[in-house]
């Protein structure tokens, strides 16, 4: 990224890290400095460069003809090579010297040409900038607009980024017309094919643009991927308020199927906030309207949808943890239905769920199997946000089960996904994993450092599952550096956050740890209260791992 927008200028370089320091995004760490990810990944979609850079290459630009402005006008909105035969289409850009002048600006470095493909572009972000800092709103928006009528016209380009580039050029001109007609259609990919802050900003400006005359119809698609989008960033108090007005809308509509997807989203919000009891019972209020339908309804999307029930409501139950059979019954009719329809989409979610359930169970090397194949249908169908989240879970289980490296590995490939397409929410748990490596190799400070990147990330989301966990993950490091006072604090500050909040396993997880820790200091009597609370809760929950735990300091204490 640094390279990209510096374009290797020592000074541009200089004056980003400049500003990354500045605003307490690179800070002093030992010999060097560390980056802050979770601020980094939303402060570079807002990234200008300073005002002095401009300078740099401003004086490149003195001399140039009024056609050459032109020409590299059209590529700094265009932010992508264009080809020759679009060019011919622009107002003012193909004339008789076109030749020449694209000789004359390819010899000054202004311009690069990409003869294999016949298109032209700017060689460099720097440029590109420096011509839009001095583009009036007026004169880009007409460039938009000249560029989606010229990208019109062609049909030998391939179908999906032809449709891509007319729509993000018909709604930054905004032309209504062609915005409707284009952006509306790119809204099914969403959020899977295009992710990040700018397709936010895409569909956010496509929505201002058509919301004063738009169809309830319309309307509706334009919430659901609002609140979709804004989810998949772990906006999650914005998804909320989309969802909801996507319910409104569906309810205005008296769209049944609209309504359940509505609900259904909310289900998949309360999923990621980690708040089992709203994600159950907004998944059996859509489970109900679909059954409202008619047994005799066995349309495609009506099976989708209730495929998708399924799911949702058994990976409520798994998260609940009172009743694993229950939830894994429902996972196991969601695969059914998303095997025969081979719906890749909600597939991999399922997988992903039934790992979680295996996993709970200690059944290990089944969550893995899971987890893997979770991991590959999400590749396949570009599901980013499940491809994020089931490295995690690959790298966590491997780690579980001493395989340090995969575990490593695949921790890494999630992280990667999850920076490279702005999905804070998955960061949310990676952070965790990479910590949990790291306390296995006793490397404390990287530990801690993860640890605390994840609970930021955890109150900025207000996720309070997270924040408990991550409490409990420091804990664990003030453990391994024999520091049981500070352990001891984090753990009851965890378990305070989570009281009469569900979220069993993890209660459990932490009791057990607490239990531990006061058996390091010699409390014996607590130890041993604690950890028969924990471990009738393991048992009764059949999660084999937990269990082992508690017997082995069960064991320790009876030994005393």
């Amino acid at each position: 990224w640094l390279s990209e927008k510096s374009g290797g200028n020592p000074f541009l370089l200089s004056e980003i890290l400049a500003q990354l320091r500045a605003e307490a995004i690179l800070q002093p760490a030992g010999d060097g400095w560390q980056l802050d990810a979770t601020q980094w990944l939303r402060w570079r979609t807002k990234f200008t460069l300073p005002e002095t850079t401009h300078d740099l290459v401003g004086w490149r630009l003195a001399d140039i003809s009024p056609e050459a402005r032109i020409l590299l006008d059209v590529l700094a909105v265009a932010a992508q090579p264009v080809s020759e035969s679009v060019l011919r289409d622009v107002p003012g850009i193909w004339t008789a010297r076109f030749p020449t002048l694209v000789d004359d600006l390819a010899a000054r470095g202004l311009i690069l040409e990409l003869s294999d493909r016949a298109m032209l572009t700017l060689p460099h972000h720097l440029l590109r900038e420096t011509l839009l800092h001095r583009l009036s709103n007026l004169r880009r928006r007409t460039i938009h607009q000249q560029l989606a009528e010229a990208l019109e016209t062609q049909s030998a380009m391939d179908a999906d980024d032809w449709l891509r580039q007319i729509a993000l050029h018909a709604v930054a001109g905004e032309d209504v017309q062609r915005a409707r007609r284009y952006g509306m259609s790119l809204l099914p990919d969403l959020p899977h094919e295009y992710t990040g802050a700018e397709t936010v900003d895409f569909v956010h400006h496509l929505h201002d643009l058509l919301a004063p005359d738009a169809s309830t119809a319309e309307m509706i698609r334009l919430t659901r991927a609002l609140g979709i989008l804004h989810q998949s960033l772990g906006h999650l108090e914005v998804a909320a308020h989309w969802h909801q007005q996507n319910l409104i809308w569906a309810q205005k509509a008296n769209d049944a199927a609209s309504q359940v997807e509505a609900r259904f989203e909310m289900s998949e919000l309360a999923l990621m906030r980690i708040d089992y009891h709203t994600a159950a019972q907004t998944a059996r209020e859509g489970l109900a309207k679909i059954s409202a339908f008619g047994a005799d309804d066995r349309s495609l999307s009506i099976q989708l949808l209730k495929g998708r029930g399924y799911r949702l409501l058994g990976a409520s139950l798994a998260m609940e943890g009172r009743d694993l059979a229950a939830a894994e019954e429902h996972l196991q009719k969601a695969v059914v239905v998303q095997r025969q329809l081979e719906n890749q989409s909600d597939l991999c979610a399922v997988l992903f769920e039934l790992g979680n359930v295996a996993a709970q169970r200690g059944e290990l090397a089944r969550a893995l199997d899971f987890y893997d194949e979770s991991a590959q249908v999400a590749e396949a169908a570009r599901i980013h946000y499940y491809l994020a989240l089931a490295r995690n879970n690959f790298a966590y289980h491997s780690l579980l089960l001493g395989q340090i490296e995969s575990a490593q590995q695949s921790v890494a490939q999630g992280i990667k996904v999850a920076e490279a397409f702005d999905l804070l929410a998955a960061l949310l748990h990676l952070y965790s994993t990479k910590g949990e490596i790291y306390l296995h190799l006793h490397q404390w400070r990287e530990a801690e450092e993860s640890f605390h990147n994840g609970l930021a990330l955890a109150e900025e989301l207000g996720s309070l599952e997270r924040q408990a966990g991550y409490r409990g993950g420091l804990a664990l490091v003030a453990r391994g550096r024999k520091d049981f006072d500070g352990a001891r604090q984090l753990l009851e500050e965890a378990l305070a956050l989570i009281t009469d909040q569900g979220y069993w396993h993890l209660r459990t997880r932490l009791q057990l740890s607490l239990a531990e820790t006061l058996f390091d200091q010699a409390h014996y009597d607590e130890a041993r209260k604690l950890l028969e609370e924990a471990m009738e809760i393991a048992r009764s929950q059949q999660r084999t791992l937990l269990v082992q735990q508690g017997e082995r300091l069960h064991a320790q204490l009876l030994a005393l």
